[in-house]
């Protein structure tokens, strides 16, 4: 018999990519050994427009509103349809709430918990203590203790998550982010970074992200800005959707000639990758990142690049010291300018290159990825257990 799966959350296709990235990619592969839904809440009068892909999986949308009706419109949808389904995974905290009080009127519903982070203390990061906050760490037990199930993103999430609560770990199942397999998708023409911007044998270190406070892109300049008056061998990629507004910082800080910026399409961006050499990922030393598996590390690995990358960033550190694929270096010394430059003036050659995707291939790839999920449904699916548990004294 196939699994009927509800994959539920509040995020939308049109606002926020990483659905498009990483849930219908995931839901599209695993369709073969069973039948997943998803449900996401989208604004009035949702389309795909011409350069999106509708997804080719079951689809099923909710009219996007304030909180709490969203989260009524919800209740209610589950109550009316949620006995189509055997399992129901809840990606992030917002819907969880009226999926736990679902579960009281169909006890036989297997329930799988996916944070992805830490929401209660993403608040208290952004937005200093609230009531949300402080609401969202008291339902933070609920969701844990009353779901057959919890995915942590990171080894150092199921950690955190075991200390606080008392008997979970046995519930915690580890399932990395994934990305795309440079040598598994179809070849797309983009710039020849070397040839377009007349450089040769120099050392392209590269920064893949935004400009949002959270990825440090200060900290990124500034390291970049010390390399480039230590060596002249360093040349400087930016890949971005927010290339324009970073031209103008990139400028203030870094010599003509010796960077460029490039906006990657999702589709894009492991063909640019793949001609860097080192990739830059920096993050404070905060519990949010710690428990983190950010998807930048994986696109960099995955494309055969060496990470640069401040510690305390999930499993990062541990993976790239027990691979030899990285660097790590302290957020103070970032701050302060205590870099070994030496360490990155040495290029990654082909077959090195070759050695550290096949390596990430094995652990963070969508065959993998897919592979962990169906294993995680089907042990639910054939007779979980619901383990309870609470907070640690």
């Amino acid at each position: 018999m196939i699994m009927k799966i509800l994959y539920l959350t509040s995020e939308s296709l049109v606002s926020d990519p990483i659905l498009l990235s990483q849930v219908v990619p995931l839901l599209s592969f695993i369709k073969t050994e069973s039948s997943p839904t998803l449900l996401t809440f989208e604004a009035d009068g949702f389309n795909f427009d011409s350069s999106q892909k509708k997804p080719e999986i079951e689809l099923c949308t909710l009219p996007k509103g304030r909180h709490l009706k969203n989260q009524l419109s919800l209740l209610l949808w589950l109550i009316k349809n949620g006995r189509k389904f055997d399992l129901i995974h809840v990606r992030s905290y917002l819907p969880m709430t009226m999926t736990i009080l679902y579960k009281l009127f169909n006890k036989k519903i297997q329930l799988v918990f996916d944070p992805r982070g830490l929401f209660a203390e993403e608040l208290e990061y952004y937005n200093g203590k609230s009531v949300p906050s402080f609401v969202f760490k008291r339902l933070e037990l609920l969701f844990i203790r009353y779901s057959d199930a919890v995915i942590a993103v990171s080894k150092s999430m199921k950690d955190y998550f075991s200390s606080k609560y008392f008997g979970c770990a046995d519930k915690i199942s580890i399932i990395p982010t994934f990305a795309q397999v440079l040598s598994q998708i179809e070849p797309i023409d983009v710039p020849d970074i070397r040839k377009a911007n007349r450089w040769g044998g120099e050392i392209l270190l590269c920064y893949s992200g935004s400009l949002e406070g959270w990825q440090c892109f200060d900290e990124i300049l500034n390291i970049f800005n010390i390399l480039q008056k230590r060596s002249s061998r360093f040349r400087f990629v930016f890949l971005s959707k927010s290339a324009s507004e970073m031209l103008s910082r990139i400028q203030a800080r870094l010599l003509l000639g010796s960077f460029a910026v490039y906006s990657a399409s999702p589709e894009e961006l492991p063909f640019y990758l793949s001609q860097c050499d080192y990739g830059f990922l920096v993050r404070r030393d905060h519990i949010i990142n710690k428990v983190a598996a950010p998807i930048k590390v994986k696109d960099y690995l995955l494309a055969g690049l060496r990470v640069v990358v401040t510690p305390n960033v999930g499993d990062t550190s541990d993976f790239i010291a027990d691979h030899n694929c990285g660097i790590s270096i302290d957020f103070e010394d970032i701050i302060k300018g205590v870099i070994d430059h030496t360490q990155l003036e040495v290029s990654i050659p082909p077959a090195e290159k070759k050695r550290i995707s096949s390596i990430a291939t094995k652990v963070f790839s969508l065959q993998v990825a897919a592979k962990d999920h169906l294993s995680l449904y089907s042990n639910l699916y054939f007779g979980g257990d619901n383990k309870s548990c609470g907070f640690v004294d």
